[in-house]
């Protein structure tokens, strides 16, 4: 059953508070991102993560402000990732809280509270990634270089991924929460399953996410495409059709802007 019709059939039944809560946090963080900018401009005349620059802008600026950089920088990251999960991942904290309500031994809402927390340290720490890549390529440079070209081969890995078995098997695990949950796991500390629920969201959304560090981090017009697209995949019935269609769609566009760089 896709994960939005397990929300819409429980909210039927009893509140659901922890999906409520999680959309909340998740429009508390859309609104941080979109003030951040113009705050950091007003306060210290820069931004620090550079967020409306191009490729690999962010994670250099990061880099080259030292710890303190970096830490902002994954700060920020988290925020990100916040804000383009967590609503297409309420209903599997919601599915999770339930779970735990129906044991005996339950204390319900320290074991929310620590799956969604390590859920959520994981994708920060996914954010150290776009630092060693940029660490090792200049983004910027290559991205001068090819021209059109950069962006298509980006979207041609994109809708490669979007198109293969990988993503079918990730995406279903995320579309089902329980399907991740292997038989003897069930009483396995909620940290430990928070971030094994979170492992099999990079493997079915990393590509995704790697596409922001191509066309930038911190970009709110491609973060909120991608949020959409995540939505789309995760929540609705025919999920694994959207990830197909969405990879046709990056294949098209990849191509066109390949053959745009060859004239």
């Amino acid at each position: 059953m896709p994960l939005l019709e397990q929300l819409t059939t429980h909210s039927r039944q009893s509140t659901a508070t922890v999906a409520v809560g999680t959309y909340l946090v998740a429009a508390l963080a859309w609104l941080a991102l979109v003030l951040h900018d113009p705050l950091e401009h007003a306060l210290v005349g820069h931004s620090v993560l550079g967020s409306h620059g191009g490729p690999g802008v962010a994670e250099t600026t990061a880099v080259a402000d030292g710890t303190l950089g970096v830490v902002h920088y994954l700060l920020m990251w988290g925020l990100m990732m916040v804000a383009m999960m967590y609503p297409s991942t309420a209903a599997a904290f919601q599915w999770y809280a339930d779970r735990q309500r129906r044991r005996p031994d339950a204390g319900p809402a320290t074991a929310v509270l620590a799956f969604v927390a390590s859920y959520t340290l994981l994708w920060v720490a996914v954010g150290v990634a776009p630092l060693a890549v940029v660490a090792l390529v200049p983004l910027g440079t290559v991205a001068a270089a090819l021209g059109p070209a950069y962006l298509g081969v980006a979207l041609l890995a994109v809708g490669g991924f979007q198109l293969s078995p990988v993503k079918r098997r990730s995406l279903r695990a995320c579309r089902s929460p329980a399907g991740f949950l292997p038989p003897g796991t069930e009483d396995r500390r909620p940290a430990s399953l928070g971030w094994q629920f979170g492992r099999q969201d990079v493997a079915a959304c990393g590509v995704l996410m790697a596409l922001m560090v191509v066309v930038g981090s911190m970009n709110l017009g491609w973060m909120a495409l991608i949020t959409v697209v995540l939505s789309l995949e995760r929540l609705t019935d025919h999920g694994e059709r959207w990830a197909r269609w969405t990879g046709y769609v990056a294949v098209g566009s990849g191509v066109g802007l390949l053959a745009l760089a060859a004239l």
